[in-house]
C-alpha cells in the first residue's frame, strides 16, 4: 500500500460485528460512522423497535495515517478495507454527509442489492433532504428517491413525493 491519504474508508466486518468494531475503533480514538435505521420486528406476540446497521457488515472509518490503518486492522471483528484496484477505496466527504442526513431524519429507507440503469438526475427542493442530489427510479408501485453508494454495491431508496424534486441543471463541458 502506498502512503495513506487521510479520508473516509469502508471497513468490512464479520457478520453482526459492526457495533463491536465501532466500540474498538472509538476506544482507539479513530473516528467512525455506522449509519443505522430503526425497524419494527414482531417477537413472540410483541412489537419491538430495533436499531440495525443500514449496511450489514460495513462501517465507515476516517483514517488519518498509516498508524490508524494499522490499529484498525488489529481491531477484533474488522476483516479488511474495501479495495479499488490495489488501493483501499476512499469515500468522499459528501457521501458521508448525505448518509448522515438520510439516517438522521428517520425517513423510511431500504437498502437493495439491485443495480438500476441510470435515470433522470434530480435535486430535492423541499423537506429534510433539501439540496441533496439524487436519481429517480420506479420501484414497485411507487416512486422513490435513489441515492447511490457505488463502492458498497448497494443503493439507498427513500420514499419521496414527486413535487419535492426538480431536474438538476446539466453542467456544460
Amino acid at each position: 500500500m502506498r502512503k495513506l491519504i487521510p479520508g473516509w474508508y469502508v471497513g468490512y466486518t464479520r457478520p453482526n460485528h459492526e457495533r463491536k468494531v465501532l466500540v474498538g475503533l472509538t476506544e482507539n480514538e479513530i473516528v467512525t460512522f455506522l449509519p443505522t435505521i430503526r425497524k419494527i420486528r414482531n417477537s413472540r406476540d410483541q412489537m419491538k423497535c430495533i436499531e440495525e446497521p443500514l449496511f450489514r457488515s460495513y462501517i465507515f472509518v476516517y483514517l488519518k495515517d498509516g498508524r490508524d490503518h494499522s490499529v484498525a486492522m488489529h481491531t477484533e471483528g474488522l476483516l479488511y478495507f474495501v479495495n479499488s484496484g490495489h488501493e483501499i477505496a476512499r469515500i468522499n466527504e459528501k457521501t458521508i454527509n448525505d448518509l448522515r442526513l438520510v439516517v438522521s431524519k428517520g425517513l423510511e429507507v431500504e437498502v437493495v442489492d439491485t443495480s438500476f440503469s441510470p435515470g433522470q438526475q434530480l435535486t430535492i427542493t423541499r423537506g429534510p433532504l433539501l439540496g441533496l442530489q439524487c436519481e429517480m427510479v420506479d420501484w414497485g408501485a411507487g416512486r422513490r428517491l435513489l441515492v447511490r453508494v457505488n463502492l458498497l454495491r448497494r443503493s439507498i431508496l427513500v420514499r419521496l413525493q414527486p413535487e419535492c424534486v426538480t431536474p438538476s441543471a446539466r453542467i456544460a463541458i
